[in-house]
């Protein structure tokens, strides 16, 4: 786990280092604030030249989430589109951990947002390495559990979790409800897939898996208390309703899903037929394209590996039934460009692929 923890911090290195080169590079459109909405949220901005890599895309929404609040009113584009698990956790390492270490009267100056975003996800990212071992030592032999982490860091994606994104959020949740349901703590696992479903807009279907997984223990004869899983259908209404205060609406965020990315027409076929359109296509954007069919093709041949690799287990169904969820869903919803972090957080696929054996010699030069 040391040798891990270094390659984590090489890896926050190297980061720091492609952030400072790319404020060296000239901009090009993505500089283009995108729609200013009543409330001052922006969805697309350069702040800091330096900065910015870690903290594009959806980073400035969950920032003013976390330190303003949702939207008021209902803007064309507004930060509804996001949910919000991520940026609570933010505001309690700001509040609890960075502003007592930086304050302003020790600094003189005060805290910005961003550096508490960062934290956050470094802390999310170390305890996902932690949670992600003892989830492995459980189903995996003791070289592949070595080779499980170190894939989830090398992968070209796994870097998202250390930006300002939900992806850390989500995969720490994931792995508290998957392992708390092998040691059948059905409580912790609903509370913790409660926490996927407020923090992304997939989470909910976590219930789905944590129900077969209550079935195949009912099935062996043991008690197993499915009502727990009712709470985090709860939850997500609770946020739905949490959302509808700000913008008057109970559909709010699908609305603004719609505004943005066009996720509302599920499913979308036509969608996925584009991903393998050439017309039109500059090499930046075939190059996209590419990536996302072969992250994509590597989630469902790992879901056939995963099959194969827990045969005659009572984990087969519902592991490999929450492996189709998180990889079809997002397909067929639209959500193509960002299938490869939808891939990554996936994370029996990262240890069946990390447990081939006739990778030995490749994983030893690594």
């Amino acid at each position: 786990m040391k040798r891990i923890l270094i390659i984590l911090l090489v890896a926050r290195l190297l980061l720091l280092l492609l952030s400072a080169t790319n404020g060296l590079l000239p901009y090009g459109m993505d500089a283009d604030t995108w729609n200013e909405s009543d409330g001052g949220f922006r969805y697309r901005v350069i702040d800091n030249r330096f900065l910015d890599p870690l903290s594009r895309w959806d980073g400035n929404a969950y920032l003013t989430i976390a330190f303003v609040g949702y939207d008021r009113g209902r803007d064309i584009r507004s930060n509804t589109a996001f949910f919000p698990g991520y940026p609570w956790i933010v505001r309690c390492v700001h509040h609890g951990l960075v502003e007592p270490l930086m304050s302003t009267e020790r600094w003189g100056r005060e805290t910005p947002p961003f550096v508490s975003a960062v934290v956050t996800s470094l802390l999310l990212s170390i305890a996902c390495l932690f949670l992600f071992r003892i989830w492995a030592v459980a189903h995996f032999e003791k070289e592949a559990v070595d080779r499980s982490l170190l894939l989830l860091l090398l992968l070209p994606s796994g870097c998202v979790l250390h930006f300002v994104m939900s992806e850390g959020t989500f995969l720490f949740c994931l792995l508290v409800a998957f392992i708390a349901a092998d040691r059948r703590l059905f409580w912790l696992a609903a509370l913790a897939a409660a926490g996927c479903a407020v923090t992304r807009s997939i989470g909910l279907v976590v219930v789905l898996p944590l129900f077969v997984s209550c079935l195949e223990d009912r099935r062996e004869g043991e008690g197993a208390p499915w009502l727990w899983l009712v709470i985090p259908p709860l939850a997500f209404v609770g946020l739905l309703f949490h959302m509808a205060e700000a913008n008057g609406s109970f559909f709010a965020y699908f609305h603004q899903q719609n505004n943005f990315f066009h996720h509302a027409s599920f499913p979308s076929i036509r969608g996925v037929a584009q991903l393998f359109r050439l017309e039109g296509k500059d090499a930046v954007h075939l190059t996209r394209d590419a990536f996302q069919i072969l992250m994509s093709l590597w989630g469902l041949i790992g879901c056939g590996l995963l099959w194969r690799h827990f045969a005659g287990t009572r984990h087969r169904v519902s592991y490999s039934v929450l492996c189709i969820l998180l990889i079809v869903l997002p397909l067929l919803s639209g959500a193509l460009g960002a299938m490869h972090r939808y891939v990554t957080i996936i994370f029996p696929l990262v240890a069946v692929w990390a447990s081939i054996q006739w990778r030995y010699a490749v994983w030893r030069y690594v």
